[in-house]
């Protein structure tokens, strides 16, 4: 039986994996075990362990946080901007 007190909030689920809490509202419909408990869903943390082990065996890989500002194209006037305040221009 689940220790209730030990149990992670949809948003520390989020917080620990790096993802928001919708998204982990949808790992709950394709199969992560949650628990109800009034209105607020309850994730055990071994749950969530064998979840992600689970992901890793099938190769669906968890998408990791990325570093701040990754991802986004900087215009070459925004990075020649940050090339003279550095000096290196």
């Amino acid at each position: 039986m689940a220790d209730y007190r030990r149990m992670l909030t949809l948003e520390q689920v989020a917080e620990l994996c790096g993802v928001t809490p919708r998204t982990v509202w949808s790992w709950t419909t394709r199969g992560l075990r949650c628990l109800r408990i009034g209105r607020r869903l309850r994730v055990s943390p071994e749950d969530l362990d064998a979840w992600i082990a689970g992901c890793s065996a099938s190769r669906r890989v968890l998408r990791e946080t990325p570093p701040s500002g990754a991802g986004r194209k900087r215009s070459a006037a925004r990075t020649k901007r940050e090339l003279a305040r550095k000096g290196a221009i």
